[in-house]
């Protein structure tokens, strides 16, 4: 029985010895193309290998190579992805990739390239301290906590006072304590607007909290920051060298002002909007604190007797005094002492 079979180029010299179909040498003159036979008589087994063996499929996804093909390329319709495509050239690749090692096999996967450095030189060592900290001046002070914890120098370097002296530390919440860190760094320039201060704001674990202690802090802003008087005293009492406070809409005592009144080159003080102003604390801040220039108390609700105070004991550098709010509170006698004492200074 035989039939005749669409035309197909195959590659006869690296097809496999055994196949089931043996192509016909004899060429059709008319046609000009082969013929494929499968008479029973044409076909001849092999002793071992061909009787009682089907026809095995390979997996779909496997990709086929030169090697495994022998149909032709450019008709991908004929192609058979069965195992009689194997060539004996793939079978023993495919037995000697069996006979390599694990050694072996590791050399022939593809790896990621390892860099290994040559030179071994801590060039931050060749570095003076002088250079390191004018680089660690242009790093968010953030980052600093952690390059602290690379090496002894660089967490004694982290610690240098030049690298703290400006803090913006506002719309924060502080827990207890974390404000006496901050002073313990000898922060020049510290700014807590809105911030949240919880008491105590100074922990017996830092610098801070020594008795000798005394603040480098120049100008701190606390406008709107919710902190208690108690924790307004503690703070105050470590600070000797304020030049500019804001106090706006922060509650305050008597004890809070005396413990400012320790300040005596203190020039600029806004207390706007500020709670628990009274005339002894006034007293206190006034008499010591004969540099300011600059006073805000509007709407504080100062009483009569207060404003009348301030008027009579103005210091002689005062340049600007708000009284907004409190006007109704004042009297000719009062304006009169104001005016007095301005033309006194001058």
């Amino acid at each position: 029985m035989s039939s005749i079979l669409q035309p197909v180029d195959v590659n006869i010299g690296r097809s496999p010895a055994r196949k089931r179909a043996r192509y016909d040498e004899d060429v059709d003159e008319v046609n000009k193309s082969g013929r494929w036979s499968l008479n029973k008589s044409e076909v001849v087994l092999h002793e071992v290998y061909d009787h009682g063996v089907g026809r095995l499929d390979c997996d779909a996804e496997e990709v086929l190579t030169d090697d495994d093909t022998i149909f032709n390329k450019n008709e991908p319709g004929a192609i058979d992805v069965s195992c009689c495509s194997m060539t004996p050239n793939s079978r023993d690749k495919q037995e000697s990739l069996n006979k390599l090692t694990l050694g072996e096999w590791d050399n022939l996967l593809v790896k990621k390239p390892m860099i290994r450095p040559t030179d071994k030189t801590n060039y931050f060592d060749m570095l003076s301290d002088e250079v390191i900290l004018h680089i660690l001046r242009w790093l968010p002070k953030i980052y600093l906590m952690d390059i602290a914890l690379v090496s002894r120098r660089f967490h004694r370097l982290t610690q240098d006072e030049s690298l703290w002296t400006r803090m913006d530390v506002s719309n924060k919440h502080l827990e207890a304590g974390e404000l006496g860190k901050i002073l313990s760094k000898q922060v020049i320039i510290l700014r807590l607007a809105r911030s949240e201060i919880c008491f105590p704001p100074i922990l017996p674990d830092f610098k801070a909290a020594l008795p000798d202690f005394r603040s480098r802090l120049l100008y701190l802003d606390l406008s709107m920051t919710y902190i208690s008087p108690q924790c307004l005293t503690i703070v105050f009492s470590k600070c000797r060298r304020l030049k500019k406070l804001s106090l706006e809409n922060v509650p305050v005592n008597d004890d809070v002002l005396i413990t400012l009144s320790a300040n005596k080159d203190i020039e600029i003080i806004n207390f706007a909007m500020a709670t628990g102003i009274q005339e002894d604390g006034l007293r206190y801040l006034l008499t010591n604190c004969r540099k300011i220039r600059e006073l805000n108390i509007a709407w504080t609700y100062l009483n009569g007797p207060s404003i009348q105070y301030i008027c009579e004991n103005l210091p002689s550098t005062m340049d600007r005094l708000n009284f907004s709010g409190c006007r109704k509170l004042l009297s000719d006698k009062s304006e009169y002492y104001g005016i007095s004492n301005k033309q006194n200074s001058i």
